[in-house]
């Protein structure tokens, strides 16, 4: 069985649909290569800007990155460059957990986790999405195009997926973070190397006499990394372009650090992780006391004068 899904803003006649292998949880672009059916099957063969064109970009920003279950957040999609013969264009999203809400010019695909464009009359597109009440990460995957409206499927039209490289053959996830009980961000994270934005949660309630766990995605791969834990926030931030980590801020006055490496992946896609553990004691006395994280990893293609990046910090509030 396969799921038809419309791509390109075209009359209904003539639309394309865009065939992916189904699943029991919907859509996921991920799965997707140039080896498996496409937007290449009506567009131009290849991914990217067709050559004398601008190179395509696909922006995809949330309010906010690091969830609680059931919170609800704004997605804001955009595309430039390819077809510029016309302002129009056209995207497929989908997510591995949650749901979407429509906005402008949208539309949601049933049975909520995927949405899609309404008209072609524009490149950008806000609408929301409401996490899952399942704690951990989830991955929002997008496809775009760029058509110039002369109803005829050729190479003139234009795709890409969400990622650093318009021509890649597979796409880079947009990474969030649904937390436990008791888990709370603290600041945000800054943005990494080939514009990856790292994510610190953790879908373990922070309990007396228990294993915390925290997970760090969307970092590089194979690389150094680290876990600072301190007593006291800084809510604001402290700004550390001073050091040579510039675009990024501290949001935790630490204690100790615990050290790690993140796997192994491809750096274009930030598939770096890591995991940190922390055993709380079975102490009542420690109870609604508060514990502060941030993580960092080093990021060597960032091109900072000290190559870190660091990511949200978290609150952990013991029960």
């Amino acid at each position: 069985m396969r799921l038809r899904y419309p791509l390109l803003a075209l009359p209904p006649a003539l639309a394309l649909v865009f065939e992916l292998p189904s699943s029991s949880a919907g859509i996921y672009f991920p799965r997707l290569t140039q080896t498996a059916p496409s937007c290449g099957t009506c567009h131009n063969p290849n991914p990217g800007a067709a050559t004398g064109f601008p190179r395509i970009r696909v922006t995809l920003l949330p309010t906010d990155r690091v969830l609680t279950a059931g919170q609800s957040i704004r997605l804001a999609l955009s595309v430039t460059g390819g077809q510029s013969a016309s302002p129009n264009g056209g995207f497929s999203m989908d997510a591995t957990a949650g749901t979407f809400s429509a906005g402008l010019n949208s539309r949601v695909v049933p049975p909520g986790d995927a949405i899609t464009h309404s008209n072609s009359s524009t490149r950008s597109w806000t609408f929301g999405y409401t996490a899952p009440t399942t704690r951990g990460l989830v991955e929002v995957s997008v496809v775009v195009n760029t058509v110039n409206n002369d109803l005829i499927n050729n190479d003139d039209d234009m795709w890409a997926f969400h990622g650093f490289d318009d021509t890649a053959t597979d796409v880079t996830p947009l990474r969030l973070f649904v937390n436990a009980a008791g888990v709370a961000p603290l600041g945000t994270a800054c943005v990494g190397s080939f514009g990856n934005v790292p994510v610190l949660g953790s879908a373990t309630v922070p309990t007396i006499g228990t294993n915390f766990t925290l997970q760090m995605h969307g970092a590089a791969p194979s690389a150094f990394a680290g876990l600072l834990l301190g007593a006291t926030p800084f809510p604001g931030g402290l700004d550390l372009s001073g050091l040579g980590i510039n675009g990024c801020s501290l949001f935790v006055d630490p204690l100790v650090t615990l050290f790690s490496a993140t796997g192994a992946g491809d750096a274009q896609r930030g598939e770096g992780s890591a995991t940190f553990g922390l055993s709380i004691p079975n102490d009542p006395n420690l109870v609604a006391g508060v514990l502060h994280f941030q993580a960092f990893v080093l990021d060597v293609s960032t091109g900072r004068a000290l190559p870190l990046t660091m990511t949200n910090g978290l609150s952990a509030t013991i029960q």
